[in-house]
């Protein structure tokens, strides 16, 4: 049993959710309401246990501070929430819910739809949390993915740039940045496709500007290479899907064949210079 706290007062509503690993992913335990910070489970066995709150808020609702869904160890991401050891000695909790304080208002609007890879699922029985970072990697808000569609959607966001994370537990999911800017129009769409591999970059250049538009990927080089340059996009299994030479700064490549989904694109010289990489999200309108 235990409390679960929204700043200083109790949480009026939420679910609690028992993850347990069984080797081949995350399931559902357990899980009971939470009514007035209070929760209770009747019969668990020992064991360690991820314990996950997801608060349940009128989120339309222009309130702050904003309340995060938030495992024990009070982090929003899985692989940083802590194995909790249940066994006679702890069976009372507490919980403190991750919290966004900063108002914020403007005009802008992000949504999008979660589609899944093959061979990748959410927990069943676990509400999606769709968490949007801001430019530090600071969660200030989430909402609950349609179970059917994948659908979510953030309103009143002023410009910025912004990270959507899909917290499911066991998949190492990767961030799609979002940067709203005053030309843009007042509502961004993705189609967030959730995978079962993080794609890791060691550093992210300042030097490559990547621009999406419909069908192609038009690249700009802020430093002088010395030519030829060899562009090179590789996908989520490091496949290469694109690979050419050019000979100037900037650089045009033909998407239209490839499939909405994070990409890698690597630049390096025939010179031997260090390789420039960046992450790029290719969608087709």
């Amino acid at each position: 049993s235990g409390t679960v706290y929204a700043g200083i007062n109790k949480l009026p509503k939420g679910n609690l959710y028992i993850l347990e690993n069984n080797k081949t992913g995350y399931s559902i335990t357990q899980s009971t309401e939470i009514l007035n910070g209070k929760f209770k489970i009747k019969t668990i066995n020992s064991g360690n246990y991820i314990l996950y709150v997801i608060p349940e808020l009128n989120y339309d609702f222009l309130f702050f501070p904003k309340y995060i869904p938030t495992y024990f160890g009070e982090t929003y991401y899985w692989k940083k929430a802590l194995n909790k050891a249940v066994n006679k000695n702890n069976l009372n909790i507490e919980f403190n819910l991750l919290s966004f304080r900063n108002p914020f208002y403007g005009t802008k609007n992000i949504s999008g739809n979660l589609k899944f890879s093959k061979g990748t699922n959410a927990i069943e029985n676990l509400p999606v949390s769709v968490i949007l970072l801001n430019d530090t990697g600071e969660p200030m808000d989430f909402r609950i993915a349609d179970e059917k569609t994948g659908k979510f959607v953030f309103k009143n966001l002023p410009d910025g740039v912004y990270y959507v994370h899909p917290e499911i537990p066991g998949l190492k999911t990767s961030d799609f940045k979002i940067e709203i800017k005053q030309e843009n129009s007042s509502y961004e769409h993705v189609d967030f496709f959730v995978h079962n591999k993080e794609i890791k970059v060691d550093k992210q250049t300042q030097d490559i500007v990547p621009v999406i538009s419909n069908n192609f990927l038009k690249v700009f080089l802020k430093k002088d290479f010395k030519y030829p340059i060899i562009c090179e996009l590789i996908d989520l299994s490091g496949r290469s899907v694109i690979k050419k030479i050019y000979y100037s700064n900037e650089i045009l490549l033909n998407t239209s064949g490839l499939a909405a989904n994070i990409y890698i694109l690597k630049i390096k010289t025939y010179d031997n210079s260090p390789v420039k990489t960046t992450k790029v999200f290719i969608r087709n309108y």
